[in-house]
């Protein structure tokens, strides 16, 4: 376009209007670059990444919120995983070796952690004791009751997973013995196996497990946790139970996170209880991050397995009376020597935080 300025009027000033030229195009070409990089702008924002991981998946609460994590987490902080594992021991190990920022599981895993030296914190539930790990039988079983284990083929978890300790210290406190001492215990990672094979005579059962064979009428359960607990502490209220463990670092610099995630349970909570239905479809519909497809029936199980009916949407959040029901747990644990030496105070391995969710 120069060139042919300069041809077409010999006897213009030919320099000079290369020069305005040039002015205008650097000009025109420096605000399309400002434009371009206001509007990338946001974009290019470093985000915090958040890994989440859990055993199963089948837990409604979890399913819920990662399904509606664009409206229940609409932060721009935050880029947010939510990731399935097959079995505790596999979470445990992807925690520990920092694959993820933080793990669904259960309280009795913090002393623990925390012996071997991993500072942690549960920060939030995600399930209340309402059943917790019953124990089923044959429905003409003589068994009757967990005093009858004595002799019995019962069918658990490793000594080392976090349900099973509490059956240890539970059947302790309540009946007298070890239970190790008085059950042949047949050891599996899926305990409904051996007594759906005739390989055991009683089996302690997850969520999914007992909500698929509760159903067919030829089981029946003999006892569970809630009921144990309830002997113990002398109270109908639910005890804490699957929940959010994190390192104490972690959630020293993503409080904003963590108390946004608090937040996005106790609307999901509230959601549960405001309208079942549609809160199971849209917590059934999550497939994501190895997530297994479950049916609302079998998840309508879970829910009240899991206590969602029974608290009101305020328990989403800890409070000192949820440490202090741990701290005797833990002082359980210690005196049944399932713990070896001293464990951080309970009060020091929950997070309580200080949003608290409005209704």
């Amino acid at each position: 376009m120069l060139s042919l300025l300069s041809r077409s009027n010999p006897t213009s000033k030919a320099p000079h209007m290369s020069r305005l030229a040039i002015v205008c195009l650097t000009l025109v070409a420096t605000a399309l670059a400002l434009t371009a990089c206001a509007s990338k702008a946001p974009m290019g924002i470093s985000k915090t990444e958040v890994r989440l991981g859990i055993v199963g998946g089948s837990q409604p609460l979890w399913r819920y919120v990662a399904q509606q994590k664009e409206q229940l987490l609409p932060s721009s902080e935050y880029v947010v995983s939510f990731s399935v594992y097959p079995n505790e021991f596999a979470l445990k190990d992807a925690f520990l070796s920092n694959s993820l920022d933080a793990m669904a599981t259960l309280p009795t895993q913090l002393p623990a952690l925390a012996q071997v030296g991993t500072d942690v914190q549960y920060f939030l539930p995600i399930a209340w004791l309402k059943e917790g790990y019953p124990i089923i039988v044959p429905s003409e079983s003589t068994i009757r009751s967990p005093a009858d284990l004595d002799g019995a083929r019962l069918s658990t978890f490793p000594s080392d997973h976090p349900g099973l300790a509490y059956w240890q210290i539970f059947i302790q406190e309540n009946y007298g013995f070890r239970v190790a001492d008085k059950a042949s215990l047949v050891i599996s990672q899926n305990p409904e196996t051996a007594l759906l094979n005739g390989e055991a005579d009683a089996a302690t059962m997850d969520s999914v497990a007992w909500g698929q064979l509760k159903s067919q009428g030829k089981f029946r359960a003999v006892s569970d946790l809630a009921t144990e607990w309830a002997k113990i502490s002398g109270s109908s209220r639910p005890l804490v139970y699957g929940g959010y463990v994190a390192r104490k670092d972690w959630i020293e610099r993503n409080r904003r996170f963590v108390d946004e995630f608090v937040q996005a349970n106790f609307k999901a909570l509230q959601a549960y209880q405001q309208d079942p239905k549609g809160f199971l479809d849209s917590a059934a519909s999550y497939s994501e991050g190895n997530a297994s497809p479950i049916s609302i029936e079998v998840l309508q199980s879970v829910a009240s397995y899991l206590g969602m009916s029974d608290v009101a949407p305020e328990r989403a959040y800890l409070t000192e009376s949820d440490a202090a029901d741990y701290g005797r747990i833990f002082q359980l644990l210690a005196k049944g020597g399932y713990l070896k030496g001293n464990s951080p105070p309970a009060e020091s391995l929950f997070y309580i935080s200080a949003a608290r969710p409005k209704g």
